[in-house]
This record gives structure tokens, C-alpha cells and sequence, in this order.
């Protein structure tokens, strides 16, 4: 595989999401990156990232099926990334995903080359923005932001990025890992 899978991890409500979309925009006329839609068993209309919806039965034919590259599930759902993802990373592309942090360890064996961006704010934030998108309550809230520290692997090389000041920081910071990544996959591919 000549590509490299950047894999953006953080807690919810840190702002993968925003970071994911603005990089899409500033990125979408350079062919060397991928962002792919994710597959999830969540309603079409429930907010957020754009995403595929499919019912939890649906979604289990397909993981029986092969259909995903990756698949896992938090939060009572079910998340997967389609089966020509691993293509991208094969044809030498950087291929953008926000994925779990429990799949982490799981990457190198399916794509290769792994960068990971690790998103973080502090918890208070973290309580703040996930009070204001209303999508968890109570206990459903408490315990993801109980999740927020977490070891992440070191068998790949990992960025962090702080989301708690201003967005355009955290913006250009996400853009530089991004393009970082690029940069190596040019430099290892044959002249």
C-alpha cells in the first residue's frame, strides 16, 4: 500500500466534525485526499456529519457482506467506512476518516501507512458543546466525556490538535497535519 489512512480521534463534542468539513473545502481540488462518508445506523435526520444511513440490520448484512474496509460500534450504533476506502489507500491516496479511538490498534493491519490526529478540548468545553447540539442527555453525556482521556497506541505516529480557543487555530493546525501526510506519501512513492 502506498497511501496513508489519517485517522481523526477526540471525545464527542470536541469538533472533529467542524475540522473534517472545513478541511474537505479547502482540500476538494486536490486529488491526493479522500474524505469518505460514513456509514451509520443512526436516522438521516439526526445532525451532525453527513453520513449514509442504514437500519442495524442493513448494516450487519453489509459487515457480514465485506462491504466496509472498517467497521465498529460506540454509542449504541453502528460506524463503517466502505470497502473502497482501502482501495484509496492502495492507489497512494490520503484517505481523511473519523473513526474510533478503540479501532486504533486495528489499522495498521488493514491500511498500512496510519497517521492519527488527535482532537482535544477540556472537559468543560467538551460538556458545554455536547449540551448544545442536544443529541445526548444525562447519563448518555456523563459518560462520554468519562471517556475523554484515553492511551492512544504508539505504534503510529499521532498529532494533537487542541479545539478549545479559537476555531481557525485549530483549522490551520488540522489542514498542516493533513498536508504533512501528503508530503510522505510523495516521498516514499517511486520518481
Amino acid at each position: 500500500m502506498s497511501g496513508i489512512f489519517i485517522a481523526v480521534v477526540g471525545p464527542s463534542g470536541v469538533g472533529k466534525d467542524t475540522l473534517l468539513d472545513h478541511a474537505r473545502l479547502q482540500l476538494i481540488e486536490d486529488d491526493r485526499f479522500v474524505f469518505p462518508r460514513r456509514v451509520v445506523t443512526r436516522h438521516p435526520q439526526a445532525g451532525g456529519e453527513i453520513f449514509d444511513s442504514l437500519s442495524r440490520i442493513e448494516f450487519d448484512a453489509w459487515d457480514q457482506a465485506g462491504s466496509f474496509s472498517l467497521s465498529w460500534r460506540a454509542h449504541g450504533l453502528g460506524y463503517g467506512l466502505r470497502r473502497n476506502v482501502l482501495g484509496a489507500v492502495e492507489d497512494g491516496r490520503c484517505v481523511v476518516a473519523n473513526v474510533s479511538r478503540s479501532v486504533l490498534p486495528d489499522l495498521p493491519g488493514i491500511f498500512g501507512e496510519v497517521r492519527i490526529v488527535h482532537v482535544t478540548a477540556p472537559p468543560a468545553v467538551l460538556a458545554s458543546r455536547l449540551a448544545a447540539r442536544g443529541r445526548e442527555v444525562g447519563p448518555e453525556m456523563d459518560s462520554r466525556i468519562a471517556r475523554f482521556e484515553t492511551t492512544l497506541p504508539t505504534t503510529s505516529p499521532v498529532m494533537t490538535i487542541d479545539n478549545s480557543g479559537p476555531i481557525e487555530i485549530a483549522q490551520a493546525a488540522f489542514l498542516d497535519a493533513l498536508i504533512a501526510a501528503a508530503a510522505e506519501v510523495r516521498s516514499v512513492q517511486p520518481a
